[in-house]
């Protein structure tokens, strides 16, 4: 899976924390109280959403802010508190307006400024992301402004910077919780760069921080997976499902019993983490529909629902994780030249992201470009524990049947 769920938005905690719920004066104190109450409460489930990926918490939080507003109209921080809101539940169009229209009434709002970039990145607008990411480390750099720096360095393939920038965000933050997420992050950018050990070890510190964190784990899991270590991956995955009925650990999980040559198991794995997905969006909870297209993509039997969610979500944002999924997507579909130039704007970061690769590989091979298609593939699997269990066999299989010819 190209894109894990914590890549989503960048250190909305410490935009949380900066929030000050400061209100103007309103009509009637009970009703400032109450709002002030109200968005204190939607703090909390907003932090949980993002910590935990609870998308009903992140509705709540919503619900809670729009009441305040109500309460409260010139409430600031809650205005401020509705862009973290809109980009936590991943309405990134419209948190890209409210957080233009935020820093119209002031200019100097860290939430603005961060959800700005947020926005920006997510609806592949980078030239624009990397000006406001630019501007908002001028005014003040922080942990929040940091980890969206080292993100974008990421996106651009700059990966020795991105990993510099990750640990000063983390430096500069006492927060246990913060550190669990940076030290999170930090894995899957070290992963990424084939610092395989490095990335084991940030993984622990994250779970030193907070136990039995779950994207600490999930990213646990895929570097055991990728270091051919299954049965521990597989130990780690269920210590999650004992817990929680989670998608992204049954997809996972899925993925490693298939890769292991457990089918049965698998489909099992592959059912849950579908039925998951399907009810995350129909209750509208911000939830994309990408999650479900990486797992009908990697089960491999409904490609053409898989397309069909690919091109929708690509219709809305460009950002290369989705550019790269619908190149995949196009490629299983046997659409070559449409998936090459899909291929194509997935890389035109200069991300060397190896699941970027591992697709926009499948895609030159599906044009009939073998050249492009082995250099590819060579260069993903080159940090084969990066890869999700079913990318790195489908890319050694497609290498090896290209270098065959």
């Amino acid at each position: 899976m190209a894109s894990p769920r914590l890549r989503a938005v960048a250190f909305l905690g410490a935009l949380l924390a900066a929030c000050s719920g400061a209100a103007t004066p309103a009509r009637d104190t009970a009703d400032v109280a109450r709002a002030r109450a109200l968005l204190r409460e939607a703090r909390s489930d907003l932090h949980r959403a993002r910590l935990e990926h609870d998308a009903a918490a992140g509705q709540i939080a919503s619900i809670k802010i729009a009441e305040a507003r109500a309460l409260s109209p010139d409430d600031f921080a809650a205005r401020e508190l509705e862009c973290v809101a809109l980009a936590s539940r991943h309405r990134f169009s419209e948190a890209l307006e409210s957080a233009r229209e935020t820093l119209r009434r002031a200019p100097s709002s860290a939430i603005g400024h961060g959800i700005l970039v947020d926005a920006l990145v997510e609806l592949g607008k980078y030239e624009e992301a990397v000006a406001a990411a630019q501007e908002m480390v001028d005014l003040r750099p922080s942990p929040a402004s940091l980890g969206r720096a080292a993100y974008l360095r990421s996106l651009h393939g700059e990966r020795e910077g991105a990993i510099e920038l990750m640990e000063a965000s983390i430096d500069a933050t006492g927060d246990p919780a913060e550190r669990a997420w940076g030290f999170s992050q930090l894995a899957l950018e070290q992963l990424a760069g084939g610092l395989v050990s490095d990335a084991r070890r940030s993984c622990e510190r994250a779970l030193a921080h907070l136990p039995n964190y779950r994207p600490a784990e999930l990213a646990l899991a895929r570097i055991q997976a990728g270091s051919g270590d299954a049965a521990g991956a597989e130990v780690v995955l269920r210590a999650i499902l004992a817990r929680s009925d989670d998608a992204d650990a049954h997809a996972a999980l899925a993925e490693l019993l298939d890769a292991t040559g457990r089918r049965e198991e698998a489909r099992a794995q592959f059912d849950a983490a579908e039925r998951l997905e399907r009810a995350e969006l129909a209750a509208g909870g911000g939830s994309e529909p990408h999650h479900l297209v990486d797992v009908l993509l990697a089960r491999g039997d409904r490609v053409d629902e898989a397309l069909s969610l690919a091109r929708s979500e690509a219709s809305r944002r460009r950002d290369v994780f989705t550019c790269g999924r619908l190149a995949l997507a196009l490629a299983a579909a046997g659409r070559g030249e449409e998936a090459a130039r899909a291929a194509s704007d997935a890389l035109r970061t200069g991300s060397d992201d190896p699941s970027l690769l591992a697709e926009a590989g499948e895609a030159a091979a599906a044009a009939g470009d073998a050249r492009t298609a082995v250099d590819r593939l060579r260069r993903a699997l080159a940090r084969r524990a990066a890869l999700s269990p079913i990318t790195a066999r489908k890319a050694e299989e497609r290498l090896a049947k290209l270098e065959r010819a």
